[in-house]
């Protein structure tokens, strides 16, 4: 093979490889969601250092890079305020931002 050609098996493998390695994170993400619920359940409005405490435990244990964290958030919020947390999280780009403004807000 010369040099600029491309291997088709390789670009395939890779691709598939990422696709695997993006739902390994997921998988990882929900887990994390799954037992934040189990520890403390859906976050409510209550005790929100508790919560927190709880869920960032979780996502660093998994090693959640930021963006997980933020997409997932909604996941451990009871419907009831989904609406409203998502619209917080939509005005915030960073966890550190959206965190403080969760504390702010129900803390």
């Amino acid at each position: 093979m010369e040099d600029g050609d491309f291997d088709f098996a390789e670009i395939v493998a890779k691709i598939v490889m990422d696709v695997e390695q993006k739902k390994a994170r997921r998988d990882a993400a929900q887990q994390a969601v799954e037992r934040v619920v189990g520890r403390v359940s859906r976050f409510n409005g209550d005790d929100i250092p508790k919560f927190l405490g709880a869920y960032n435990a979780e996502m660093t244990e998994r090693g959640m890079d930021e963006a997980m964290w933020l997409d997932f958030f909604c996941r451990v919020v009871n419907v009831s305020m989904h609406n409203e947390v998502k619209k917080l999280r939509e005005a915030h780009e960073s966890w550190e931002s959206f965190e403080g403004a969760l504390v702010e807000v129900y803390g």
